[in-house]
């Protein structure tokens, strides 16, 4: 699909990830799960474009990141 960025339009592979996470250095033990999205763009050898979701125990958002392209140098 194509993924929009400050880089740029480019044509990318959506590849997507789920699974669970599990805090260790707490006395108590936090789990919950993370969603990973990545837009991988073969022009780039990279991915242009990347979120990911944490939910709590609970089902409830935990955190949330995500990082965008903002420069390709072409040749």
């Amino acid at each position: 699909e194509d993924v929009t960025v400050p880089a740029g339009t480019f044509r990318a592979l959506r590849l997507e990830a789920t699974g669970t996470s599990r805090r260790l250095d707490r006395a108590t033990r936090h789990a919950g799960t993370v969603h990973y999205v990545y837009w991988y763009v073969p022009q780039v050898k990279r991915w242009a474009k990347m979120t990911m979701e944490g939910l709590d125990g609970h089902g409830f958002p935990a955190t949330r990141e995500s990082e965008e392209l903002i420069f390709y140098g072409r040749d």
